[in-house]
């Protein structure tokens, strides 16, 4: 077995995942002439001379460095001179710091490193959705060294097992993805996040994640959705070892050191005790439960019969998800209810433009718990804390700040209601971002909160 682990260029990471059967890390700077698959506004930003010293740091432990230049769109920029001559320098300065491979969704560019950087091994992404023998065979044939497949054929044993038996090259298959499946998003998701990491692209890295809050509240309103996303559990490994895989992708690269070094130690020891949710790339507030013991003997339907791919009719998910999957409560039905709503801010322009351009009116969804009074009642926010409150929402990725702006205001106003008050005050706004943080953006927001001198401790 062979981890290949997502970088979040802490070099705490690297002395933390040493005990664990680690191969390769990989990364790459939160901008590039080419851009990957996460934008810029939640990757950490390096330096080229951190990136540097992190890669030879990574080979001291004698694992490989993979850059990720895996955006599936330039946008015909890859012709264009400038960006195409800024392209070739920046593989050169791969190559300068030693870097082993290139991860690439574009054929293209698979074939400018093959000619021009032969010492450099390129991968294919998972992004260029490699789901057939035919596919997997084009892109040996053209030069490629390793494959990560398709996310959605992880669950395919036939698949798998032909596709095995007719490269030569590496295959590589991601374990704790949690993209629907055959999410109707994940093409334009891919293409978004690509243009929000490109150097050269002049919006600047805008982001607004639609994608992501569009399929959190699928899964959250039909649990079985995320059962029947493709994700490997840790016991399952050695069902796909015996097929001839040994290198497992963890994906991860916004999260934080501790999360990326639990994921690896639960595929290390191929097995996790607890919310299976805790080690899957996802971020989500009001964290469902799926417990991971449940599902035990899941993967026998698929590797017997295979997928009938007929959701939701099987119920085969559906099944399991009731015994397995707990999503309810008043936190999550909250959410659910934020998620509606930043749907409707998005399809109402309201999140884009001034109100007297938009051409609908916003409405408004309430969840079964809020009564009449709650939602007719007039919180107003003393003006001070409206101030903290634009402060601290700059503290959140811009791509989670459309949500974050109205998730975080509902919840402030809630909490004020909560002790009494029709009026928000500045514990109730750094309450409701501590409380609705995911542990992957916690550390810059109590690094943000203290640098306007608001001590978190205090809440």
């Amino acid at each position: 077995m062979k981890l290949l682990v997502a970088t979040n260029w802490d070099t705490d990471l690297i002395e933390t995942l040493s005990p664990f059967p680690v191969a390769e890390l990989f990364g790459a700077l939160a901008e590039t002439p080419v851009g990957g698959g996460r934008p810029s506004s939640v990757l950490a930003h390096t330096t080229r001379e951190e990136a540097a010293d992190y890669v030879r740091a990574v080979h001291d432990k004698g694992w490989g460095f993979n850059y990720l230049l895996n955006a599936p769109c330039m946008g015909n920029m890859e012709y264009d001179k400038e960006t195409h001559r800024d392209l070739l320098k920046h593989l050169e300065w791969l190559c300068e710091i030693g870097v082993d491979t290139v991860t690439v969704s574009i054929p293209y560019l698979l074939e400018i490193i093959k000619r021009q950087f032969p010492e450099l091994k390129v991968k294919v992404s998972v992004i260029a959705h490699v789901g057939s023998v035919a596919r997997a065979r084009f892109y040996e044939q053209l030069g490629a060294d390793e494959i990560t497949l398709d996310y959605m054929k992880n669950r395919d044993f036939a698949f798998l097992r032909r596709v095995r038996e007719s490269v030569s090259c590496d295959l590589t298959l991601l374990v704790n993805d949690m993209c629907l499946y055959q999410c109707p998003y994940r093409t334009y998701h891919y293409n978004a996040c690509g243009h929000a990491s490109q150097a050269w692209y002049p919006t600047g890295g805008l982001f607004v994640d639609y994608c992501i809050v569009s399929c959190t509240l699928q899964k959250l309103e039909e649990p079985a959705q995320m059962l029947s996303c493709r994700w490997i559990r840790p016991e399952d490994l050695s069902r796909y070892e015996a097929l001839g895989y040994e290198k497992f992708k963890i994906s991860g690269r916004r999260m934080p050191t501790p999360w990326l070094t639990r994921v690896t130690e639960a595929y290390t020891q191929q097995r996790f005790d607890g919310n299976l949710i805790d080690i899957l790339m996802v971020q989500i507030p009001a964290k469902p439960y799926i417990d991971n013991r449940a599902l035990d003997g899941f993967l026998d339907h698929f590797e017997a019969q295979g997928c009938k791919d007929n959701c939701p009719d099987c119920g085969y998910c559906a099944t399991f998800a009731e015994r397995a999957v707990r999503c309810d409560g008043k936190e999550i039905q909250w959410y659910i209810t934020a998620l509606k709503n930043i749907k409707n801010d998005l399809a109402s322009s309201h999140v884009i433009l001034e109100d007297h351009e938009r051409r609908m009116p916003q409405k408004i969804a309430a969840t079964d718990e809020q009564s009449a009074s709650e939602q007719t009642a007039a919180v107003q926010w003393n003006p001070k804390t409206r101030e903290e409150f634009e402060q601290i929402i700059s503290f959140v990725p811009r791509a989670f700040r459309a949500l974050a702006n109205r998730f975080v205001a509902q919840a402030s106003e809630d909490i004020a209601r909560e002790r009494g008050s029709l009026v928000v005050e500045r514990a109730d706004i750094v309450k409701a971002f501590l409380r609705h943080t995911p542990k992957g953006n916690r550390k810059n927001m109590l690094k943000g909160l203290r640098s306007i001198d608001i001590d978190p401790d205090q809440y």
